[in-house]
């Protein structure tokens, strides 16, 4: 469950917008990677809260999808997070910063994390400055028609849960997908509409009330 938690706040907290970039897809090979992070690192830097809907798909290596999950998610940096799936099983994850539940309605039950463990792994990326990104990842940037994928590929892969993350813009800036790849050549697809950058939320969003009569699961 932890590594799941782990993986949803990599796409939430990140704000980055992950695609599948065709081979075909030209890479800038007038920037430098000095250039290309400190971009990638504006970009990130500029989205403090995020309000989307989105579809999220999994892959297998073969390329085999699971059935798609409908959700909404509203994220407020550095780790607060409203996170809840409609479609085809209900499900929310809440975060203060500090702890993190995890509510399963059809289960009446509430698992609680703390958010240092939920945090760890890739989650991480936008504490990081540019100097950081460039030490630990090879960033390319290519274009796709009017879409900006910047494509980022660790230096060191044992240190990270991913092999392979790119993060996809339209013309006009905003993040349409996300998708991350990992050492089983598993692939996660958050692809994001309706988006708002940086709205105003209430702390109310980010706290979790236990509902009476549901079963608690603290995790470790």
């Amino acid at each position: 469950m932890i590594k799941k938690i782990s993986v949803i706040l990599t796409f939430l907290v990140s704000q980055a917008v992950w695609a599948d970039v065709p081979s075909s897809v030209p890479i800038q090979s007038d920037a430098t990677q000095s250039q290309v992070s400190a971009e990638l690192y504006e970009r990130l830097s500029d989205l403090k809260a995020l309000d989307a809907r989105f579809v999220q798909v999994l892959r297998d290596h073969e390329g085999y999808a699971t059935p798609a999950v409908e959700g909404r998610m509203r994220l407020e940096r550095p780790s607060r997070l409203h996170w809840e799936t409609f479609d085809p099983q209900a499900q929310l994850v809440v975060s203060d910063g500090e702890t993190l539940w995890v509510y399963d309605p059809d289960l009446e039950q509430v698992s609680v994390y703390s958010q240092r463990e939920a945090m760890s792994g890739p989650m991480t990326l936008l504490a990081q400055s540019q100097q950081d990104l460039e030490r630990r990842f090879d960033i390319q940037r290519r274009v796709n028609g009017e879409e900006t994928h910047y494509v980022l590929e660790p230096k060191h892969p044992a240190e990270q849960d991913f092999t392979l993350l790119t993060f996809a813009y339209d013309e006009a800036g905003t993040l349409t997908q996300i998708v991350m790849e990992d050492r089983l050549k598993q692939s996660t697809t958050l692809s994001l509409s309706e988006v708002e950058v940086n709205p105003n939320f209430s702390d109310a969003l980010f706290r979790f009330v236990i509902p009476e009569g549901v079963d608690v699961v603290h995790g470790e």
